[in-house]
């Protein structure tokens, strides 16, 4: 943790990248989720506007997928300015 605050304190925005191939999409707010305490100190050091939460591999990046997430792990709305999906199919049209 204290590397990744000595390179969060080195940055004027923040990126929080997630892969669905990791197992589930728990950022925050859930039952193991893996970056609570990233998303507050990102949050707090650079601003709410100044961070995003991508989330990559993804069968579904519906809107109803988005409202999905957020809903259910309400601290990226809280903390992030936005939530940015994408799926294999996204990543081949880019």
């Amino acid at each position: 943790m204290r590397k990744f605050r000595d390179d969060v304190s080195r940055c004027t925005f923040g990126i929080l990248y997630h892969t669905r191939n990791r197992g589930r999409i728990n950022i925050v707010d859930v039952t193991n989720s893996l970056y609570d305490e990233e998303m507050n100190y990102m949050s707090q050091h650079l601003g709410k506007e100044k961070v995003i939460v991508v989330v990559d591999d993804l069968e579904d990046t519906s809107d109803v997928e988005k409202r999905r997430i957020l809903e259910s792990q309400p601290s990226i709305g809280t903390l992030a300015r936005d939530i940015f999906l994408f799926s294999a199919n996204d990543k081949k049209n880019l």
